[in-house]
């Protein structure tokens, strides 16, 4: 989320208004609060993980897909490093 465009460049959009902003290097920085967060890796994951945990706690059958889309992802991860 933090460095990932997304699909048709949807999270990058999305970054952007929310106030992430990138130097001439390619560094990101934020212009606001929200903008801070979302240059953040450690931070992005932490509000993510509390957004989720909140909706867990609605009805958790709504996080099944995207346990099974982070299963996903951390397979193609490990398989791509052992790999390469």
């Amino acid at each position: 989320m933090v460095w990932s465009d997304g699909p048709w460049d949807s999270l990058s959009r999305l970054r952007h208004k929310l106030g992430v902003r990138y130097t001439e290097l390619g560094r990101q920085y934020g212009l606001n609060v929200v903008g801070k967060a979302l240059s953040c890796p450690i931070c992005a994951s932490f509000w993510v993980g509390v957004l989720l945990t909140v909706i867990a706690l609605l009805d958790v059958r709504i996080i099944y897909p995207l346990v099974a889309l982070g299963l996903v992802v951390l397979l193609t991860e490990v398989t791509d490093a052992h790999s390469g």
